[in-house]
Order: structure tokens, then sequence, then C-alpha cells
């Protein structure tokens, strides 16, 4: 509950830059940790982990799907990663529309939806992954947080840092509301 906190990385993990971390709600002990060493796999709650080399480069950002098993994305600096929770086979997206891959990303429940921001632009997948449409250009480029509404997937939150900003949107990213003064 956050009284006590302990080191759940090896030195060598522990100066991983711009990490990303993705706890399985299901199971407490799998975690799985990216940065700008790679992506790695822990199944005894960070005791010990596990490299996996089928994906490749800087990892900006890891979400899942609340489906079983988990559809899990993971975007690299070399593209967008797919895979089903405990599956070896790692499927690397190809025929991605923007020109530089995604920094971060952002799914529905289903792991159907999948939004994307490169740059300041938002891309829309409604086939995991498939096929993308862009959405949306956002005027500043110091977004924070990207979050699809558990309940309705068209319903998007986007947070800024400075100055604070939070817009929203009701269409799947297609326009956007300031929700904050």
């Amino acid at each position: 509950m956050g009284a006590h906190w302990h080191a759940i990385t090896n030195s060598t993990l522990s100066n991983m830059q711009t990490p990303s971390l993705l706890t399985d709600p299901t199971n407490p002990n799998h975690l799985l940790l990216g940065g700008d060493q790679g992506l790695y796999e822990s199944f005894d709650d960070g005791n010990h982990w596990n490299h996996i080399p089928s994906v490749k480069g800087n990892v900006y950002s890891i979400v899942a799907s609340n489906s079983t098993p988990r559809t899990i994305f993971c975007a690299t600096d070399q593209g967008i990663y797919r895979w089903q929770d405990n599956s070896a086979q790692i499927s690397q997206l190809t025929g991605l529309p923007m020109t530089s891959p995604p920094t971060r990303l952002a799914i529905d429940a289903t792991g159907n939806i999948v939004y994307g921001l490169s740059g300041q632009d938002l891309w829309y997948s409604s086939n995991s992954g498939t096929t993308w449409q862009h959405r949306w250009h956002f005027d500043r480029g110091d977004l924070i947080s990207l979050i699809v509404d558990p309940l309705h997937p068209d319903h998007l939150y986007a947070g800024f840092f400075l100055p604070a900003e939070v817009l929203y949107s009701i269409n799947g990213g297609s326009t956007w509301q300031i929700l904050t003064d």
C-alpha cells in the first residue's frame, strides 16, 4: 500500500533512462519494464528480469488490454510491437503511416482501439493497429498523459505540462475541448 518501498531492479536496469512499467492486474508478480535498454519481463515481482530481444529499440510506451489474454502493445524508436500475454510470438506492426513511431500509446479495454501520438499528431486504429487514421494535430508538443475512458473508448483525455492544461474528446480524438481553465 506504499508504506514501504524496495528496489526491483539491479544496477544495470536501475540506470534505465525514461523507464515505463506495465503491471498485470491478474498477476502482480508479472511486470514489463522498458526504456533506453529495451524491454524486460519479470514473473517474480522484479527479483529477476529477462530481456525480450524481439522488441527492438528504446521503449517509449507499453500498454495492455483488459481482455484475457491481454493484448500488449509496445512503442519503441523502431516501431510498434503487438503480442498476446504469455505468447512467444511478438509481431512488429508494418505499414505505419506516421513519419516517426509513436512515443505514447493508449488503448481501450478490448485492445481493438489504439491511439498513438507521433510528434504532435494523434493517430487512431480500430483494428488493433493494423490500419491507422490521422485524428488530430495538437498545437503543442508537451503532452504528458493520454488516457482512454475505460467505459467509453471514444472518450479521451490529454494532459499537457506547462502551462498545465487538460483537453478532452468525446469522438475518438476528432475534436477536442479544454477541460481546465
